[in-house]
């Protein structure tokens, strides 16, 4: 049984990112509903909950939870802060 220990990293590795994913959509879903979407309604930038608003804000969430998580797990990106990476290409930012 050699491909043992291989099957076991790579379930765990797709659990690691369903996992992230789910809750990343679930965190986004959550901030749209209940702080984004009610600042844009009481300042009168939109007439009233957008469901798109909510669709985009579970995708954009699950989409950043998995790069966080990469960036975390990943040494070489660990290492690198966004500062480093933005200096790297020769643009400094305040």
């Amino acid at each position: 049984m050699p491909y043992t220990a291989l099957s076991t990293t790579v379930a765990t590795i797709a659990a690691t990112t369903l996992t992230g994913i789910a809750f990343g959509a679930i965190e986004g879903i959550t901030i749209d509903l209940a702080v984004a979407q009610p600042l844009k309604v009481a300042t009168g930038l939109q007439d009233g909950f957008s469901l798109d608003s909510v669709e985009q804000a579970g995708v954009y969430g699950g989409i950043f939870a998995v790069a966080s998580e990469v960036r975390q797990e990943c040494p070489v990106l660990r290492e690198k802060s966004a500062g480093s990476v933005i200096s790297s290409w020769g643009r400094t930012f305040p």
